[in-house]
């Protein structure tokens, strides 16, 4: 279920725009945000302006990617073999 929460996470971000770099109406809407109540926001316009949308991407995939080979190595670690989820979102240990 995570993976295509993922795919489809990508996917619309892709086609609305969120992976683009920061337009000028976007950043004068940022800019008018109150720097008390969003400092971090202001603090990361740079970032959303120079944004590399494929880099972005590309560290998405990877970042989760990553987070499976974590999962698995720890599920092996645990029980000597994978889990099975047997059709339930917990997995179970390998009998």
């Amino acid at each position: 279920l995570a993976f295509y929460a993922f795919v489809l996470g990508c996917g619309l971000a892709e086609t609305e725009g969120l992976l683009q770099p920061l337009s000028k109406d976007e950043e004068a809407e940022l800019r008018a945000l109150d720097p008390q109540d969003c400092p971090a926001t202001l603090a990361l316009i740079p970032a959303f302006k120079s944004l590399d949308s494929n880099k972005a991407y590309m560290e998405a995939v990877d970042a989760f990617i990553a987070g499976i080979a974590v999962q698995g190595a720890q599920a092996r670690s645990s029980t000597g073999t994978l889990p099975r989820t047997n059709g339930r979102s917990r997995p179970e240990a390998a009998v």
